[in-house]
């Protein structure tokens, strides 16, 4: 009995070693980081082999910012990306063991925009940073026959080719439009000609910031439709126009996409000191409603922050206001007045870094001016804070974007 004792006694200490054994040669190994690119409060997986199931246990670091695990298995571990994170290498660390997972790039939001010298000085992209406003050069733009000044229009992206997209004004005596696309990493141009334009004032490109690209053509008035717009959608690789709508009025702007890239909003009115309507175009019916509002407003600018919230700039008895609309129940509200009154306030996007709205205001110098200051207005609490340029006599600076690069 003692010798069966003994024996199951060796058992049983043989099985524990052999355990013990096997934990202790558990290998940490590395998998795969769901993306290589990211922009803070974006969530990144991370897998592998031999991760602890305690998420305080694996010490994630970027750089030397050490990001905190979500949620944690033996084989994936899940963490948010902080505001604080930059490019750089990505390591974990289990117990005495780490491992290397390369890489991760992290995208942080800036503005491109257009800037104009004025009297010859050239066409420029810029990039500024919506944080510091320190501008940095892009590149400088072809020169066109014959120009004047801000012949160049309507900057936008698409995040699927990391693509900007220019169109040149057609002001007259130019009798055709183009539109140059722009890779933003090998800055590669290739120019589009779109041909003769018959009457046409103006035109606007628009981009639903991903992949969607629309062009809004303003006409001169006509026998049968007096001053009119049309909306279309533009394939650039064909260069072939689809038809959505077309509006009748002396101006249509302030164009803006929402609801997830389905519609665009615009203004629209019969004059140009005429009170302008909010209108919305669905792309998929190609059907166009005006938004039920407290009119008469005189709107100067649309802008949506995210998908799910629309403001609009108006101008009413020299007072600039920022309003909050609600489409879906037709009402607005002030959300900010600003102080200048004298002030235009059309010119701005939204950067999703701070939640703010980005305005670039101008000044009127001895000569013709240029933009003097970028005004901000945070969107959580409604502070505003501004930066000043400098040496940014007879600079215009517009068509913001705000894009992660």
């Amino acid at each position: 009995m003692k010798i069966k004792l003994l024996l199951l006694v060796c058992l049983v200490g043989a099985l524990n070693f052999s355990c013990s054994d096997s934990d202790d040669t558990i290998e940490l190994v590395a998998g795969k980081l769901s993306v290589t690119e990211a922009k803070a409060g974006d969530e990144l997986t991370i897998s592998g082999v031999g991760f602890s199931t305690v998420k305080e246990e694996n010490r994630v670091k970027l750089n030397e910012l050490v990001i905190p695990v979500a949620e944690a298995t033996a084989s994936q571990l899940t963490l948010i990306l902080p505001k604080e994170a930059k490019t750089g290498n990505l390591t974990v660390a289990v117990d005495e063991k780490s491992i290397d997972f390369g890489v991760l790039k992290v995208l942080e939001e800036k503005m491109f925009l257009m800037k104009c010298i004025y009297y010859d000085g050239g066409d420029f992209i810029v990039t500024i940073d919506p944080v510091t406003g320190e501008e940095t050069p892009f590149m400088e733009l072809p020169k066109i026959a014959n120009d004047v000044d801000m012949m160049y229009s309507s900057l936008c992206y698409l995040s699927k080719t990391k693509e900007l997209l220019v169109a040149v004004r057609p002001e007259w005596p130019v009798d055709q439009y183009k539109i140059l696309k722009i890779n933003v990493e090998t800055k590669e141009l290739i120019e589009y000609d779109f041909g003769e334009i018959d009457e046409l004032e103006n035109l606007d490109l628009i981009s639903d910031g991903i992949s969607e690209v629309y062009l809004v053509k303003k006409y001169e008035s006509s026998m049968d439709l007096g001053s009119y717009s049309t909306i279309n959608k533009l394939n650039m690789d064909t260069k072939e126009l689809e038809l959505l709508a077309t509006v009748e009025g002396y101006m249509l702007y302030g164009t803006a996409i929402y609801d997830g890239g389905k519609k665009m909003l615009f203004l629209n009115g019969e004059s140009y000191d005429d009170d302008y309507k909010l209108m919305s175009l669905d792309f998929s019916e190609k059907t166009v409603k005006m938004i039920s509002l407290n009119y008469p407003k005189h709107f100067c600018r649309i802008i949506t922050a995210g998908d799910d919230q629309v403001f609009g700039v108006s101008s009413d008895n020299n007072k600039e206001s920022l309003l909050k609309i609600d489409l879906e129940k037709g009402t607005d509200e002030l959300f900010i007045q600003f102080e200048d009154g004298e002030e235009w306030y059309a010119n701005a996007c939204y950067c999703k870094t701070g939640n703010e709205i980005v305005f670039f205001l101008e000044y009127e110098g001895d000569d013709i001016g240029g933009t003097e200051r970028m005004f901000k207005v945070n969107l959580n609490n409604k502070t505003t804070s501004e930066v000043m340029f400098k040496d940014n006599q007879n600079i215009w600076l517009g068509y913001p974007f705000a894009i992660y690069n």
